[in-house]
Protein backbone atom coordinates (compact mmCIF):
# COMPACT_ATOMS: atom_id res chain seq x y z
CA UNK A 1 0.00 0.00 0.00
CA UNK A 2 1.24 3.48 -0.90
CA UNK A 3 0.33 6.66 0.95
CA UNK A 4 -0.27 10.27 -0.05
CA UNK A 5 1.10 13.08 2.11
CA UNK A 6 -1.55 15.77 1.77
CA UNK A 7 0.20 18.48 3.81
CA UNK A 8 3.98 18.65 3.71
CA UNK A 9 6.71 21.23 4.25
CA UNK A 10 9.77 19.47 2.80
CA UNK A 11 10.99 22.76 1.35
CA UNK A 12 11.75 23.82 4.94
CA UNK A 13 15.38 24.56 5.79
CA UNK A 14 15.44 21.69 8.26
CA UNK A 15 15.48 19.29 5.29
CA UNK A 16 18.35 21.03 3.46
CA UNK A 17 20.90 18.45 4.57
CA UNK A 18 19.14 15.34 3.23
CA UNK A 19 15.99 16.46 1.36
CA UNK A 20 16.71 14.68 -1.92
CA UNK A 21 17.66 11.41 -0.25
CA UNK A 22 14.61 11.55 1.99
CA UNK A 23 12.19 12.26 -0.86
CA UNK A 24 13.73 9.57 -3.07
CA UNK A 25 13.33 7.04 -0.27
CA UNK A 26 9.74 8.10 0.43
CA UNK A 27 8.75 7.79 -3.21
CA UNK A 28 10.52 4.45 -3.62
CA UNK A 29 9.03 2.84 -0.53
CA UNK A 30 5.84 4.30 0.93
CA UNK A 31 4.57 7.45 -0.74
CA UNK A 32 2.83 7.83 -4.09
CA UNK A 33 2.08 11.59 -3.93
CA UNK A 34 3.15 14.56 -1.82
CA UNK A 35 1.37 17.89 -1.64
CA UNK A 36 3.78 20.59 -0.50
CA UNK A 37 2.27 23.71 1.13
CA UNK A 38 3.34 27.30 0.58
CA UNK A 39 2.60 30.07 3.06
CA UNK A 40 3.95 33.34 1.63
CA UNK A 41 5.75 34.73 -1.42
CA UNK A 42 9.14 33.25 -0.53
CA UNK A 43 7.80 29.79 0.35
CA UNK A 44 5.34 29.65 -2.56
CA UNK A 45 8.30 30.03 -4.92
CA UNK A 46 10.42 27.50 -2.99
CA UNK A 47 7.56 25.01 -2.97
CA UNK A 48 7.06 25.24 -6.72
CA UNK A 49 10.79 24.97 -7.33
CA UNK A 50 10.89 21.77 -5.27
CA UNK A 51 7.74 20.30 -6.86
CA UNK A 52 9.15 20.85 -10.34
CA UNK A 53 11.94 18.41 -9.43
CA UNK A 54 9.62 15.50 -8.59
CA UNK A 55 7.01 13.93 -10.84
CA UNK A 56 4.62 13.01 -8.02
CA UNK A 57 5.00 16.15 -5.92
CA UNK A 58 2.40 18.90 -6.20
CA UNK A 59 1.80 22.25 -4.52
CA UNK A 60 -0.86 24.18 -2.75
CA UNK A 61 0.25 27.79 -2.55
CA UNK A 62 -1.19 30.76 -0.74
CA UNK A 63 -0.74 33.15 2.13
CA UNK A 64 -1.19 31.87 5.65
CA UNK A 65 -2.94 34.22 8.08
CA UNK A 66 0.27 35.67 9.54
CA UNK A 67 1.58 36.56 6.06
CA UNK A 68 -1.54 37.93 4.35
CA UNK A 69 -0.31 41.53 4.54
CA UNK A 70 1.98 40.70 1.59
CA UNK A 71 -1.12 40.62 -0.61
CA UNK A 72 -1.55 44.38 -0.19
CA UNK A 73 1.01 44.72 -2.96
CA UNK A 74 -0.60 44.64 -6.40
CA UNK A 75 2.69 43.38 -7.83
CA UNK A 76 2.77 40.40 -5.45
CA UNK A 77 -0.90 39.64 -6.07
CA UNK A 78 -0.35 39.62 -9.84
CA UNK A 79 2.71 37.37 -9.53
CA UNK A 80 0.72 35.05 -7.27
CA UNK A 81 -2.09 34.78 -9.83
CA UNK A 82 0.46 33.79 -12.48
CA UNK A 83 1.74 30.99 -10.24
CA UNK A 84 -1.76 29.55 -9.90
CA UNK A 85 -1.75 28.36 -13.51
CA UNK A 86 1.27 26.12 -13.00
CA UNK A 87 0.45 22.46 -13.70
CA UNK A 88 2.08 21.66 -10.37
CA UNK A 89 -0.41 23.79 -8.41
CA UNK A 90 -3.38 21.71 -7.26
CA UNK A 91 -4.92 24.11 -4.76
CA UNK A 92 -4.66 27.23 -2.62
CA UNK A 93 -3.23 26.80 0.84
CA UNK A 94 -2.48 27.13 3.44
CA UNK A 95 -5.04 29.91 3.78
CA UNK A 96 -7.42 30.85 6.57
CA UNK A 97 -7.54 32.51 9.95
CA UNK A 98 -5.23 32.33 12.96
CA UNK A 99 -6.33 34.27 16.03
CA UNK A 100 -3.78 32.49 18.24
CA UNK A 101 -0.66 33.93 16.57
CA UNK A 102 -2.20 37.13 15.17
CA UNK A 103 -5.29 38.14 17.19
CA UNK A 104 -4.94 41.85 16.39
CA UNK A 105 -5.33 41.41 12.62
CA UNK A 106 -8.71 39.62 12.49
CA UNK A 107 -10.31 41.97 9.96
CA UNK A 108 -7.27 41.91 7.68
CA UNK A 109 -7.09 38.10 7.89
CA UNK A 110 -10.77 37.78 6.97
CA UNK A 111 -10.37 40.17 4.03
CA UNK A 112 -7.45 38.23 2.54
CA UNK A 113 -8.97 34.85 3.34
CA UNK A 114 -12.03 35.90 1.32
CA UNK A 115 -9.77 37.21 -1.47
CA UNK A 116 -7.95 33.89 -1.69
CA UNK A 117 -11.23 31.94 -1.64
CA UNK A 118 -12.37 34.10 -4.58
CA UNK A 119 -9.14 33.23 -6.41
CA UNK A 120 -9.76 29.54 -5.73
CA UNK A 121 -13.18 29.88 -7.36
CA UNK A 122 -11.75 31.90 -10.25
CA UNK A 123 -9.04 29.30 -10.93
CA UNK A 124 -11.29 26.33 -10.05
CA UNK A 125 -8.91 25.10 -7.34
CA UNK A 126 -9.64 23.47 -3.96
CA UNK A 127 -8.33 25.00 -0.75
CA UNK A 128 -6.29 23.82 2.23
CA UNK A 129 -7.60 25.78 5.21
CA UNK A 130 -5.65 26.77 8.31
CA UNK A 131 -7.86 27.69 11.28
CA UNK A 132 -6.55 28.25 14.78
CA UNK A 133 -8.78 29.66 17.50
CA UNK A 134 -10.94 31.08 14.69
CA UNK A 135 -13.31 28.22 13.89
CA UNK A 136 -16.54 30.25 14.06
CA UNK A 137 -15.25 32.98 11.74
CA UNK A 138 -13.67 30.40 9.41
CA UNK A 139 -17.01 28.63 8.98
CA UNK A 140 -18.80 31.96 8.60
CA UNK A 141 -16.45 33.06 5.78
Amino acid sequence: MKFSDSHAHYSSKKFDKDRNELLQKLFEEDVKYIIECGTNTHWNNKVLELCNNYENMYAVIGYCPVDVAELKSEQILNKFKKLLISPKVVGLGEIGLDYYHSPKTKEEQIKYFEMQLDLALQFNLPVCIHSRQAEEDTLSV
